[in-house]
């Protein structure tokens, strides 16, 4: 079961910079400014939340489940809701394991006394799914994975774009999709990546109208520079409530 306290920038409205906040350091100023201590490690977890720049509060300490072993996904996400306090499950598409963690949240919300609402499920949209057109679709696909009706956080989840193999590439794949066995990891005949050419603004735009929909709370990046946020609001959408990065003691 792979839990960590990832690191995010809670970017303000107001701020044109990119302010990187450690998830620890926000663990420890949520526990010093309760009036109420916890009397247990799980009920500090359940009380630990940030508020972002769309009035969102999000729990600060997640469950990630990026490498999680299949077939150990769903016991993992039930244990950490319904015995270890979690209340952020922390998913993406690529993954390639969120009907697992669908299901360890379906048997949490039925056994443990824990609601939807008390559980932020954060996940993100893989590149090959970038262009406008395709964003829209991969949010449903997404929700049917994980088997909900909305997300509480959805990310971008690299500031590049992929082209998107044509449907029945793999297998048959013509140029430049020669090289693909994965079309989520789409390559040309030498093995190099077929990146896209899109404007990420318009993507970020697209991704924007999902959360109108009521689809997702609170939308986000991960692992982008500060430059490449600004391009995401030149024409005026709004910053993204955090940017998602690894940061620990082994990452260099």
């Amino acid at each position: 079961m792979a839990s960590h306290a990832y690191a995010s920038s809670s970017l303000a409205s107001s701020a044109p910079a990119l302010l990187f906040l450690v998830f620890l350091i926000s663990c420890l100023a949520a526990a010093a400014q309760s009036k109420l201590p916890p009397s247990s490690p799980e009920g500090l977890l359940k009380q630990m939340t940030k508020e972002l720049n769309d009035g969102t509060f999000m729990p600060v300490v997640g469950l990630g489940t990026w490498k999680s072993q299949p077939n150990e996904v769903e016991a993992a996400v039930y244990h950490a809701v319904c015995n270890a306090g979690y209340r952020h499950i922390d998913a993406a598409q690529i993954y390639g394991n969120q009907d697992e963690v669908g299901r360890g949240l379906a048997r949490a919300f039925k056994d443990c006394g824990v609601s939807r609402k008390d559980v932020w499920v954060t996940s993100k949209v893989w590149m090959v799914d970038f262009a406008p057109k395709d964003v829209s679709g991969a949010v449903d696909r997404i929700l049917r994975e994980l088997g909900l009706d909305y997300v509480d956080q959805l990310l971008l989840h690299w500031p590049v774009s992929f082209r998107k193999p044509p449907p029945g590439c793999p297998p048959a794949c013509s140029a430049p999709f020669e090289g693909t066995d994965d079309a989520m990891r789409p390559r040309d005949k030498d093995g190099n990546v077929v990146n896209g050419k899109l404007d990420l603004a318009e993507t970020w735009a697209a991704l924007g109208k999902t959360k109108k929909a009521g689809k997702v709370r609170s939308i986000g990046v991960s692992n982008f520079n500060a430059e490449e946020i600004q391009n995401l609001v030149k024409g005026g959408e709004p910053l993204p409530a955090v940017n998602q990065v690894e940061a620990h003691v082994f990452w260099n």
